[in-house]
């Protein structure tokens, strides 16, 4: 019984309670205690999903672990390399490389009833094609940065559509031009851009916005249009210049977007020997937000740089935030750069995928275990060198959340002619990006005040049990709510529904906690329904 797992737990937790009133000056002492014991107004979480990426709601817990959950793969990519725009090319290694990125942005567009994919390439140092209309006299796109497009039934199976918007020419050995045609899928030219369907614009020529880094400009752009592939000219949006993605989700709870990007950081504490052998500064991340609503007008918020829990050779090379459901929070993959040295090409590493959060997109935290949420591959893998997330992280398929992926074979500094970069799918159930796993252990919230009568809860019980008391704001078991009253619960589901024996939660009373006692199980999310 589960009762007898934790009956040391419980005895030392009503041991605390009993004593809660001499332990006022010292709580910050005990290990495990989470807010406050008395005083407050109790925490109104309505009929929102609750995960347990923090403390915000434990008053106490004991004996269990807060986990990220590695995402199931797919074992193939869902978008591969084929045409020459697509590949990439390095004069000093003499090779040809295949790379697109999903330096951009996949979602499910609810007008257009399907998946779009605002995806990237980048011909590098080809001097033996050009796009004349993403080019500036004088100066042209030198990195020849391009927006792709890509769109899907399900997801998983896509066509890149000849847009008709842009011409591929060919050059001749003495540089003139070859006019080509516009058969092909380029529509613009940003290092990763963040596209937006915006149902609330009044303007229906602004429907759709995309926001980036754009460095035949060398700045932040941005750009409109009526339907995802027919942009306007891109105009300034934010007078900073930056070193990669500009990642960018808006946030309905706040009205307002957060972004992500690479800057390099200005502390002389976080210096590296580069790829040149000379003293140069880390990248990092830096967090901003938006007026309401405005993608235009932008205040930096923070600054994430890597910590003792770190290796030295720690870089960011940006942040991908993103929201999803009713959960209230906002999450970001963190691309955690481990700096190996120069490479052929650049500074080598490989680059893995860590979770951050945020509850008002001003001060972010990186969760307590830095496991990576989506782990590379073996060696010489499609991903066994670099993941690398899309603007907007993930998007819910059912009850699966969704991402998209850069999958690089190499590391970052590989040389060209070895390169492989395709775009990849990972998921999780839904919710499962974190959390509260034991062998043995109590978790037990802060004092809740909701209107709903039922509680689900998100948890794999399955080979263990999970039982769930209600209390009073007090810490007192409620009349009919202990755990043995409770049906425990046994097996794997999203959304257990908790029963006590012959009583409903209308019963209760309110302000009221909540008290998991879990065996062998993982606790991921509750709501009040």
């Amino acid at each position: 019984m589960i009762k007898n797992c934790v009956s040391n737990s419980l005895s030392l937790l009503n041991g605390l309670c009993s004593r809660r009133f001499l332990l006022v000056g010292c709580a910050v002492m005990v290990v495990g205690w989470g807010n406050a014991v008395f005083g407050g107004e109790p925490h109104r979480i309505d009929t929102k999903t609750q995960l347990f990426v923090d403390d915000l709601l434990i008053h106490h817990k004991e004996g269990v672990a807060r986990r990220v959950q590695q995402a199931a793969k797919m074992d193939k990519p869902v978008l591969t390399p084929e045409h020459p725009w697509e590949f990439s090319y390095h004069p000093e290694d003499d090779g040809v490389g295949k790379r697109i990125y999903v330096y951009g942005t996949v979602f499910f567009d609810s007008l257009q009833n399907r998946y779009r994919m605002w995806y990237m390439s980048r011909m590098s140092h080809r001097h033996d094609f050009a796009i004349p209309e993403l080019e500036i006299p004088g100066g042209g796109n030198i990195h020849r940065d391009l927006t792709l497009y890509a769109t899907s039934a399900d997801g998983i199976h896509w066509e890149k559509p000849n847009l008709g918007l842009c011409h591929f020419n060919r050059l001749s050995g003495g540089g003139e031009s070859i006019v080509g045609d516009t058969q092909n899928n380029i529509m613009l030219d940003f290092h990763g851009a963040s596209v937006f369907l915006d149902l609330e614009e009044p303007d229906p020529q602004k429907r759709y916005k995309a926001i980036g880094f754009i460095r035949r400009f060398e700045e932040i752009r941005i750009c409109y249009s009526p339907d995802g592939v027919h942009w306007s000219e891109p105009q300034p949006a934010a007078e900073r210049r930056n070193e990669g993605s500009f990642n960018a989700c808006y946030v309905p709870g706040l009205r307002r977007y957060v972004a992500g990007s690479i800057i390099r950081s200005n502390d002389p504490r976080y210096e590296f020997i580069n790829h040149e052998g000379q003293r140069g500064r880390k990248r990092v991340v830096t967090t901003l937000i938006s007026e309401e609503r405005d993608l235009e007008r932008w205040e930096e918020t923070m600054v994430i740089y890597p910590d003792e829990h770190d290796s030295p050779s720690t870089q960011f090379y940006g942040m991908a935030p993103f929201t999803y459901g009713d959960n209230g929070i906002i999450f970001g993959f963190l691309h955690v750069f481990d700096y190996t040295g120069p490479g052929p090409a650049n500074d080598d590493g490989p680059i893995e995928v860590q979770l951050v959060y945020s509850r008002d997109g001003r001060k972010w935290h990186r969760t307590e275990d830095r496991n990576p949420v989506i782990p590379l591959g073996p060696k010489g893998s499609i991903d066994g060198g670099m993941i690398i997330m899309t603007a907007l992280g993930t998007s819910t398929h059912g009850d699966e959340l969704v991402a998209y992926y850069t999958a690089g074979n190499t590391g970052h500094g590989a040389p060209v002619k070895d390169r492989h970069f395709t775009i990849a799918r990972a998921s999780w159930r839904r919710d499962r990006l974190v959390t509260l796993q034991t062998d043995c252990g109590i978790v037990e919230t802060v004092p809740l005040e909701t209107t709903g009568n039922r509680l689900e809860i998100n948890a794999d019980a399955a080979g263990g049990q999970i039982a769930v008391e209600v209390l009073d704001a007090e810490g007192n078991v409620q009349p009919g709510f202990s755990s043995d009253a409770c049906d425990e619960i046994a097996d794997d589901s999203l959304a257990h529904q908790v029963r006590w024996k012959g009583k409903d939660l209308s019963e209760i009373r309110r302000p009221f906690r909540l008290k998991f006692l879990i065996r062998n199980a993982k606790l991921y999310a509750f709501k009040m329904l």
